[in-house]
């Protein structure tokens, strides 16, 4: 077999891969320029949070972590959930000057790395801490061809945010001070 008859192999991994470098390359622009560096591992370990309560809300409604689970109790929404909830609370506006947003980051990473720890250390769902991972990062070998249809549906609804608010997100993440004073919603666009 030829290496393009075995693309069935690789072709889903490789889309995925080229799509989320393109999206993610583009994104840490911005992620520099707010110096906000760890916003992704702290949003990580709140998702990986969401996860773990939704098995564990799961095992206290008899759900089996591979049968039929509703939408609401997913691992997926409860990563989504906790993840937006993360983000909500991590662009709240600092009420202190002493508080930085690096350190909320920090709080927000370390206290969810916390709570994943005593969430799966309960014995009803011990056996599924090994599938917070697997969920939340996934395997680059196996990609599922719905998977890359929900990546390239956020990638081009980023784009397209991005694409209509481009120079607000440009202007309130060089100097937010100066797009207050010039009426750009900074608050917002942190949001």
């Amino acid at each position: 077999m030829s290496f393009w008859e075995a693309r069935f192999l690789w072709q889903e991994p490789m889309l995925a891969s080229v799509i989320g470098a393109a999206l993610l390359g583009y994104l840490g622009f911005f992620v520099l320029l707010r110096r906000i560096a760890f916003m992704s591992a702290a949003l990580s370990q709140v998702s990986g949070l969401g996860v773990a309560v939704s098995f564990l809300v799961g095992s206290y409604f008899g759900m089996e972590p591979h049968g039929p689970t509703p939408w609401w109790l997913s691992p997926s929404a409860g990563a989504f959930l906790f993840a937006g909830l993360g983000a909500v609370l991590m662009a709240l506006p600092a009420r202190s000057k002493r508080v930085t947003p690096e350190s909320v980051v920090a709080l927000c990473y370390l206290a969810a790395s916390a709570f994943v720890v005593v969430v799966l250390a309960n014995p009803r769902i011990a056996q599924e801490a090994h599938e917070v991972g697997d969920l939340l990062f996934g395997n680059a070998v196996v990609v599922k061809r719905e998977d890359l249809v929900e990546l390239t549906i956020a990638a081009g609804i980023t784009f397209v945010i991005h694409a209509l608010f481009f120079k607000e997100f440009l202007f309130a993440s060089f100097d937010g001070e100066a797009a207050r004073v010039f009426g750009v919603p900074v608050n917002r666009m942190d949001l």
